[in-house]
C-alpha cells in the first residue's frame, strides 16, 4: 500500500505557528514554508517505507 502524501494543513506552519487543521493567517493561503514542510514529511515517510 502506498502511503498518502501529507496534506498541507496536517503540519504546523513554521511562519505563523498555526497548528494542524488550522489555516494560515495569510490572505493568499498556506505559507510556502508550510507547503515545503508537508512535501519534506512526505519524502521522509516514503524513504522509510522503501527501507522496509
Amino acid at each position: 500500500m502506498v502511503p498518502q502524501p501529507w496534506r498541507v494543513y496536517e503540519v504546523t506552519c513554521p511562519d505563523c505557528g498555526q497548528g494542524a487543521d488550522s489555516r494560515c493567517n495569510s490572505p493568499g493561503g498556506p505559507h510556502r514554508a508550510r507547503v515545503e514542510r508537508a512535501k519534506e514529511y512526505t519524502r521522509l515517510r516514503n524513504l522509510g517505507r522503501s527501507d522496509s
